[in-house]
């Protein structure tokens, strides 16, 4: 190195001086070290094929060089190339070292041998380890999915160096991938009070807010992130992914599209999104537009495939092409017969369509499939959105049989008997509304208004009820109005209805 040269210039020079030789057609003959210097360069590039070629020119001149097969064994595992790793690490198994032991575990996990792989990673002394040797160990269990093993020895690094970033944001990522992001917060905090200008940081923090469900700080970490590199796209993702959840679907259309546009988000995902985004602001034929190219990306196996079908059967019914709906959605519910959203959506058609019964035997279908409280509150909002609401009462009565905390549950059920009592001609007997009513005060609200009777009156007629059933339920009107006025939900008596 010349004097006054930093590593980063003697770098530059060493790639220029290989890249000429190579140019020449000659085989260049560099250390071990500045071989490995290249390589590492390449791939942080994300130049595999240079990576490649330079790996496979350093081997024939150093080929007993560990670190350097231990780089071609790790470029073959990112190849998709296992048997030839497998038959390079056969050589060198013998060679006991750290870097050797590592790339071995990795190995084995990818030919599905995670309890040989976590043996090896077992086998460690930590007594033996410094700070960096920890970081590789937590580095490689990390990467290969062992997150409890990763946090061992991340903390392991950060025990003897507190302030070790690398240990400490890959200690965040671990506790992502384990969901448990509320113990991320005070680790990005620190991070970002080292360096307040690291996009990444504010992004990630940005992401635990979001799974955290604060949306709106997410979007302010994600802000933080934009500031400083307009280019980052896991912001744009998560700033995206918040808008959405808040319902500010033309926010969340404009993050996603950027987020698309510089590459963090796959074609077929930024599709569905934005998609999805637009089916929140009910433009049908913009969500249309962006499924049937999410359709054009999606193979045949994609998970995504059911979910965009549906959906695109949700457009075709709300730009009035019901039959093509109607195909689309039971094409979905023959290919593929267990997806409940085939069914439940099917029924809401025919709900909206006035067809109750085939409705109901949709729904009766996807309870068959997945008689779970989820599968039953679907079928309830569904049903109250088409403002059937004996089907949502009973959708959300078996809810309540399942679990009876459903989020929600409780204040869609009132509003649902409510319509009921209110909107349709109906007999409900005493002992009903007194526990409605009760549900009401256990729950902290007001008892709804007396029923107006000429409502009912003017339903009854134009159903073509005679004058002996109107004067009736004007009588069982009558009962129940004096009951919602002086019904109190703490008497004990058990009266006959």
């Amino acid at each position: 190195m010349n004097q006054g040269d930093t590593p980063q210039d003697e770098l530059r020079a060493t790639i220029k001086r290989f890249r000429e030789m190579k140019e020449e057609g000659k085989i260049p003959y560099l250390d071990a070290e500045e071989y490995e210097d290249i390589v590492e360069f390449y791939i942080n590039s994300k130049d595999y094929k240079n990576a490649i070629e330079a790996i496979e020119m350093a081997m024939q001149i150093h080929p007993d060089n560990t670190i350097l097969t231990v780089t071609r064994i790790a470029l073959y595992i990112d190849e998709g190339k296992p048997e030839e790793a497998r038959k390079l690490i056969n050589k060198v198994l013998d060679d006991n070292s750290l870097h050797v032991r590592l790339i071995h575990a990795e190995l084995l996990v990818v030919e599905g041998k995670e309890k040989e792989a976590g043996m090896i990673i077992d086998s460690f002394d930590e007594e033996e380890m410094d700070e960096i040797d920890c970081l590789d160990i937590g580095f490689l269990c990390s990467d290969i999915g062992f997150n409890e093993k990763a946090l061992y020895w991340l903390n392991k690094c950060l025990e003897l160096n507190p302030e070790n970033e690398d240990a400490l944001l890959a200690v965040c990522e671990s506790y992502q991938s384990m969901g448990q992001y509320e113990a991320t917060i005070p680790l990005y905090n620190k991070l970002i009070d080292k360096d307040p200008y690291s996009a990444d940081y504010w992004a990630g923090l940005g992401e635990s807010h979001f799974y955290m469900g604060q949306f709106d700080k997410a979007i302010e970490a994600c802000d933080f992130a934009l500031v400083i590199d307009n280019n980052t796209g896991e912001a744009y993702t998560f700033k995206g992914h918040a808008y959405y959840q808040l319902e500010n679907y033309q926010k969340s259309v404009e993050a996603y599209k950027e987020a698309w546009a510089l590459g963090s988000m796959e074609t077929e995902f930024a599709l569905m999104f934005i998609a999805f985004s637009y089916i929140g602001m009910e433009e049908w034929d913009n969500a249309y537009e962006y499924i049937r190219k999410a359709l054009t990306k999606a193979t045949e196996y994609s998970p995504l495939l059911p979910d965009l079908l549906i959906n695109s059967a949700r457009c075709l019914f709300h730009m009035n092409k019901q039959e093509e709906a109607h195909r689309t959605i039971e094409s979905v519910q023959k290919r593929f017969p267990d997806n409940v959203f085939a069914y439940t959506y099917d029924g809401k058609f025919y709900l909206k369509e006035g067809n109750r019964e085939k409705a109901i035997i949709n729904f009766e279908k996807a309870v068959a499939i997945s008689p779970t409280a989820d599968t039953w509150y679907q079928i309830g909002l569904l049903a109250m959105k088409c403002e059937d609401y004996e089907i949502a009462k009973n959708a959300f009565e078996h809810v309540e049989k399942i679990d009876p905390d459903y989020e929600n549950l409780i204040e869609n059920m009132i509003y649902v008997t409510t319509k009921l009592l209110n909107e349709r001609y109906i007999m409900i007997n005493r002992k009903k509304l007194k526990e409605y009513l009760r549900t009401l005060a256990a729950n902290g609200m007001a008892r709804p208004e007396t029923l107006i009777i000429d409502d009912y009156i003017r339903q009854a007629k134009k159903e073509g009820k005679s004058e002996e059933e109107i004067e009736k339920l004007i009588g069982a009107l009558d009962q129940l109005n004096d009951l919602l006025k002086n019904f109190d939900v703490d008497q004990e008596e058990d009266e006959i209805d």
